[in-house]
């Protein structure tokens, strides 16, 4: 007669247990990835945690245990292997883990424009401008004028005379 134990893992109970332990944090942004020889790759984080994260670039082909550089947004660069690949979508773990002070400042940075921009296709509004009142501008005008015609005729004599 032959025993066998047989144990059976549920996928589900490990990474329940790994997410308590090490959360992931859904990032979905863009990003940068260094491929060993320095070519930079525009990737999209999907989720990262303190010891890994998940991208997906359909303008890569990197092979399992390929070491990477990816960019945190915000909290620098840290090297990575690739540790599993499902077609565009690849599993990579850091090297080392981030500490949690780069954790928090990682894909935290908002990218702001400021400026004035177009709603819906139309066009956007010129500033508004305060105008002087019309006597101002007026009296401006005309000391401008008389003050250059007041310099010409003073050139014109220094030099006549």
């Amino acid at each position: 007669m032959l025993n066998a134990t047989i144990k059976i893992y549920h996928a589900a109970d490990r990474d329940d247990r790994r997410d308590r332990d090490d959360p992931r944090f859904s990032v979905d942004q863009d990003s940068t990835l260094r491929k060993p020889d320095g070519e930079p790759v525009a990737i999209k984080v999907e989720n990262f945690s303190s010891r890994g994260f998940r991208f997906n670039s359909r303008s890569c082909d990197l092979d399992v245990g390929t070491v990477v550089c990816v960019g945190l947004d915000g909290a620098g660069s840290q090297r990575a292997a690739v540790v599993w690949r499902s077609g565009s979508i690849y599993g990579c773990e850091f090297l080392t883990p981030v500490p949690r002070d780069r954790m928090a400042k990682a894909f935290t940075h908002a990218r702001v424009a400021r400026g004035r921009f177009a709603r819906h296709g139309g066009h956007a509004q010129e500033p508004q401008v305060a105008k002087w009142p019309g006597s101002v501008r007026l009296a401006l005008l005309l000391s401008g004028a008389i003050g250059s015609w007041a310099l010409l005729y003073a050139a014109a004599r220094f030099l006549l005379s």
